[in-house]
């Protein structure tokens, strides 16, 4: 800011947060200029393993429960629902003050509506990606213990309590003696490595140190530096698909038994129960947190609307394809097929493409969530950038650490992030959108002014665009609607599980009891 030949160009890359003056107003203040560079391959990349890659293998179970066509119009439907939200927020940050500002997610809204605004949803979008961050750390880190078992018979993780290595191997997993374990040390559950409820151990395994020492260092970095990670991650995520669907679930894998060739469902067209179906898609096409950072570093060459619609209907082919053939693969899917192809049961090249795809898939977007949460953090002006970085990219990984055998609190931070996901990617991009419309604040339309460099992001085709406002407004009205019911079909979904698990807890623990004794049981535990 002190320099007076700064360039309008320089300008637009340049970082804003929010700044009293001493007069008493806001305004934003530049904290340096950052790169504009991702291309369109690594564009996609981005977009693409953002929206796809962790909730890819959530889809066999639900084209197994609801029908391969349901499946397929839910999938459709909602990619081009959430490709819509998407363009709609990226116009309404070009509209905000003629698109010159580099804005992150929190930005947005203090522009609009006020500081206040700013700190709420900065606070929202925090707990979103860190939440989501810490049970991605022990998912990656779980499957890269169980390919490590695969690949080297065993593995090692260094026990504080006792002051000695356990072991865990996937042989010990299948055929579990307690005598034998604890004579080797070696703990034998059944599919999670070093999963032991009954102990509150404090352990770090080998594929948490692996993963720590080859993820934690692209968090700190920006995420124009972790676009060459990205793409791998995007040539790996299709090749796994191109495996999973052409030889792991034809029963062709290394290590498949003759008769896995043989066994091969029939999907219906109409399933048996509906009620997973919008929750699963609606929150695998949740990306939004990650549109207001790559719009500010994308190369100009880069037609928002354009990669938006392609990432979403790219996302949307997979999903189909993944959902369809591992529906066909598996008697009984797994909520995440992940949890089949990582399990000992699941043949040698299952597990070691389930372990790859877990640490290049779902370990690679640990880096960009931190990365993005150290932008948004580093907007404001309350937070120094050493408190930035180690909240977003060192923190995660201390709580994921300790967190490691905590299942239910890994749970419960999933849910969170579950619940956070539908304001943070849905709601909160359609209010923007809207109080830009209503004029929130004196702003042009960046769809029609063609002096905004970045001005690419018609939601609509031109002769659609008319009719602007209340298409906004509709799909306002129907986000918020899918929502609530794929919150509430989910939330439901939970409970009747639990009750059911709490019921056989409490007869389990009854010794041959009589009628009166079980029927008290089960209206004890249906209250």
């Amino acid at each position: 800011r002190n320099n007076h030949k700064t360039s309008p160009s320089a300008m637009s890359s340049m970082n804003f947060f929010w700044k009293k003056t001493a007069s008493g107003s806001q305004r934003y203040e530049s904290l340096g200029p950052l790169p504009s560079r991702i291309g369109w391959f690594g564009s996609l990349a981005l977009v693409v393993n953002n929206i796809s890659g962790p909730g890819l293998l959530d889809f066999p179970a639900a084209f197994q429960q609801s029908g391969w066509l349901p499946a397929s119009v839910a999938i459709l439907v909602i990619a081009s629902l959430s490709a819509f939200v998407a363009t709609t927020l990226v116009d309404a940050m070009n509209a905000i003050e003629g698109g010159g500002e580099r804005l992150e997610f929190s930005s947005i809204f203090g522009k609009i509506f006020g500081p206040k605004a700013f700190a709420a949803t900065q606070a929202l979008y925090l707990l979103n990606l860190f939440s989501q961050n810490v049970a991605a750390i022990v998912s990656t880190a779980q499957a890269t213990d169980a390919l490590s078992a695969t690949l080297f018979g065993s593995s090692l993780a260094w026990d504080f309590e006792r002051g000695r290595f356990l072991s865990w191997s996937a042989a010990a997993a299948e055929n579990p003696s307690a005598e034998n374990a604890e004579s080797n040390a070696v703990l034998s559950f059944n599919a999670s490595p070093f999963e032991d409820s009954s102990s509150s151990r404090l352990l770090l395994s080998f594929g948490y140190v692996f993963c720590f020492l080859t993820l934690f260092p692209l968090g700190c970095m920006d995420l124009e530096d972790n676009m060459f990670a990205q793409k791998a991650s995007f040539v790996i995520l299709i090749a796994s698909c191109l495996y999973f669907v052409l030889v792991e679930w034809n029963g062709i894998g290394i290590g498949a038994t003759s008769d896995d060739a043989n066994v091969m469902n029939v999907v219906p067209a109409f399933g048996a129960r509906y009620r997973d179906l919008t929750g699963v898609c609606l929150f695998n096409f949740a990306f939004c947190v990650t549109v207001p950072a790559w719009r500010n570093e994308k190369a100009p060459s880069v037609n928002a609307t354009a990669l938006i619609w392609l990432s979403c209907l790219t996302s949307a082919v997979g999903y189909a394809v993944v959902g369809y053939f591992g529906a066909r693969a598996y008697t009984h899917a797994a909520d995440n097929v992940l949890d089949d192809l990582t399990s000992p049961t699941a043949s040698a090249g299952g597990r070691v493409a389930g372990g790859i795809f877990a640490w290049a898939i779902i370990g690679l977007g640990v880096p960009v969530f931190s990365v993005l949460m150290k932008y948004n953090l580093r907007s404001s002006p309350a937070v120094p950038p050493k408190v930035a970085t180690f909240v977003a990219a060192v923190l995660p990984w201390l709580v994921s650490w300790l967190l490691y055998q905590g299942h239910g609190i890994l749970a419960l931070l999933s849910w969170s992030g579950l619940v956070l996901d539908s304001a943070v990617d849905f709601l909160l991009p359609m209010a923007a959108a809207l109080a830009v419309t209503y004029g929130a604040l004196p702003v042009v339309a960046a769809a029609v002014n063609e002096k905004i460099e970045n001005a690419d992001s018609r939601p609509l085709p031109p002769a659609l665009m008319p009719y602007y406002v209340p298409v906004k407004v509709a799909a306002l009205f129907l986000v918020t609607t899918l929502v609530l019911v794929g919150l509430g079909l989910q939330v439901r979904h939970v409970l009747h599980h639990h009750h059911h698990h709490l019921l056989r807890t409490t007869t389990t623990h009854l010794q041959d009891p009589e009628p009166p004794v079980l029927a008290a049981a089960e209206e004890a535990v249906s209250l």
